[in-house]
């Protein structure tokens, strides 16, 4: 999903007075939260083969994949992707961090149902539930630091959408399928950072403390349409359509407080920023996305290639609010001085995407088949204002094998992804030398996957 993956991070950047803004927006490290939409692989043979389904699907993950697969299933059928698990290794360059390298998170899970003949008296007509979770990404980073600077950052991340799902599918001819659903993708985001830092002013030694907090989440609605045709016995083609998010429900949070100390001739001097806001309002949008498929069935194999769109985002307000920002300043010879200024929003937009997806199957015997595919998985630019968002370019190979019996089925295998974002500087460019560094961001997965399904 999106988006808002990582815009918390972005919170310290508007929150705080102009003159610490300048200060420590460049010493911010990008946060490792992945923007991108297929990262995530869900299904029995499907995550195994890299998602490369639109075209052949015909089980309980026709609900995600295209809702016109679930016109192939025969009998009812239960199918859940069962918890798996994934090892990240993050890598910030010259960013140090002691704890938050290499984490192992839970992978997303999925749960569908299919009604088939033995419900519907129909073999045109097919009905499906499912609950997918195409979205689950949590990183922490603990104390780094930027090079021999006097820096310390911490974060925790997470995000995760869960999207409730009910499908139908009709046949009007034996080599034609339709199918259409409605879900709810329920996206849910939190972020908690604390940043201090120590510089060198001309005035003198500066220290800042700042700490955020921030959570938001977001019901949308959205439509998917979906056909598989049968040009040839051995060829089949396949189109899923999903539509933008729509708002129904939306909540956010979000509490920001900085204090900044310049220490001079004349004694100290002090700025402090506080905002808090337990309404904020939280905007995430999702884009279009197009999946066409191209796939050759054989008896003993069969070989698809997706090609994957995803439509560029206009720029909105992601996060905004109405209360203001309240700065209270040291006067000289004592005293201080409160102001308030409007909270400035949060705006994002993304450019469109184009990935690709190849997977297979080859048959070893009627219960054992090895599956095998490739994808791409690359990133939107980030083309909001705040230009906080880094951009990993994510490539992927999955693997393993499925064991399938007469009611029980299930599937075991591993996946591979890695990418780095392009060279991108910390701190200000004007700034003496080692207060800025050119560094990347790079990640490395590797995840289990395993799923079942049982067929009446």
């Amino acid at each position: 999903m999106p988006s808002a993956r990582g815009w918390f991070l972005a919170l310290a950047l508007l929150s705080v007075a102009p003159q610490a803004r300048a200060q420590i927006a460049g010493f911010l490290p990008p946060g490792a939260v992945l923007t991108n939409y297929d990262r995530v692989l869900i299904g029995q043979e499907e995550a195994l083969e890299s998602g490369a389904f639109v075209a052949r699907v015909a089980d309980s993950t026709a609900g995600w994949y295209n809702p016109a697969g679930l016109a192939l299933v025969r009998r009812s059928v239960i199918g859940a992707s069962a918890t798996g698990y994934e090892l990240d290794t993050i890598d910030l360059g010259q960013i140090q961090t002691s704890a938050g390298k290499i984490t192992l998170a839970q992978l997303p899970s999925y749960f569908g149902a299919v009604l088939g003949g033995d419900v519907i008296s129909s073999d045109a007509w097919r009905i499906g539930f499912s609950a997918t979770k195409p979205t689950s990404w949590s990183a922490a980073v603990n104390g780094a630091t930027l090079g021999n600077n006097e820096v310390n950052y911490s974060s925790r991340v997470s995000i995760s959408t869960l999207v409730p799902n009910i499908s139908a599918a009709w046949a009007p001819l034996p080599t034609l399928r339709l199918g259409a659903g409605f879900g709810v993708a329920i996206t849910s985001i939190s972020q908690a950072q604390i940043l201090s830092m120590r510089g060198i002013q001309s005035e003198g030694d500066t220290s800042t403390l700042t700490s955020a907090d921030g959570t938001g989440t977001i019901w949308g609605g959205q439509g998917t349409l979906g056909v598989q045709w049968d040009v040839t016995p051995k060829l089949v083609a396949g189109a899923c359509l999903r539509t933008p998010t729509f708002t129904i429900i939306r909540t956010g949070s979000l509490a920001f407080q900085s204090v900044e100390i310049l220490q001079t001739a004349a004694g100290p001097r002090t700025v402090e920023t506080y905002f808090a806001d337990p309404n904020a309002s939280f905007t995430y949008k999702l884009p279009w996305n197009v999946n066409v498929g191209l796939a050759w069935r054989e008896p003993s194999f069969d070989v698809e290639v997706d090609l994957r769109f995803h439509s560029g985002i206009p720029q909105y307000t992601l996060l905004g609010s109405t209360m203001p920002i309240e700065t209270t300043r040291s006067l000289p010879g004592g005293g201080q001085s409160t102001t308030e200024s409007a909270f400035p929003g949060l705006t994002f937009g993304a450019t469109a995407v184009w990935n690709v997806a190849i997977g297979g199957r080859y048959q070893l015997d009627e219960a054992w088949s090895l599956h095998g595919g490739f994808y791409t998985d690359f990133a939107p630019i980030d083309t909001g204002s705040t230009d906080i968002f880094r951009s990993v370019n994510l490539y992927g190979l999955t693997a393993g094998a499925k064991l399938k019996g007469d009611h029980l089925s299930g599937s075991l295998g591993l996946g591979f992804s890695w990418g780095s974002s392009d060279d991108f500087l910390l701190g200000d460019p004007k700034a003496p030398p080692g207060m800025a560094v050119t560094t990347r961001l790079s990640i490395m997965s590797i995840s289990l996957l395993y799923a079942i399904a049982y067929r009446f």
